[in-house]
């Protein structure tokens, strides 16, 4: 009978506590949801702010609606064939890609989310907490 009881106990107590700890990626995902959210709840207070804002970093920048050209200047020599079908940007094209893509802009959006999580912890340490533990005992007489 000792031997059953010490079957269970193990695999028991890993149960217990993979179900009490959480993971460090819950904490991340937890801690982005809520600065997310406190900046979604001031957004509308920016103007032109990004509905959608994010501080992921993508650089695929698409060029897909640009047109093409197909005419090329004769000044350009033979070296002109190379410009042919390549895409032509518009100077309010080329602005709104470095600004919207440029370091110093996703700095600036690196800094509003880590002000976002300092306001979040800030709030975090006046809400009120409530905890609870518990204990057993186990003893056993022969």
């Amino acid at each position: 009978m000792k031997f059953a009881r010490q079957h269970w106990l193990a695999p028991g107590l890993l149960l217990l506590l993979v179900l009490n700890g959480c993971s460090t990626a819950h904490y991340r995902r937890a801690a982005d949801a809520s600065a997310y959210q406190a900046i979604k709840q001031k957004s509308p207070l920016v103007r032109n702010m990004d509905p959608h804002f994010t501080i992921e970093e993508t650089n695929l920048i698409s060029l897909a609606g640009l047109p093409l050209r197909t005419n090329i200047e004769g000044y350009l020599g033979p070296e002109g064939e190379r410009e042919r079908n390549a895409r032509v940007l518009k100077l309010e094209d080329a602005l709104d890609i470095a600004v919207h893509h440029s370091r110093s802009y996703q700095s600036r959006k690196e800094d509003l989310y880590l002000s976002a999580l300092a306001l979040n912890f800030a709030r975090h340490q006046f809400t009120p907490i409530f905890s609870g533990n518990a204990s057993a005992n186990y003893v056993v007489q022969t």
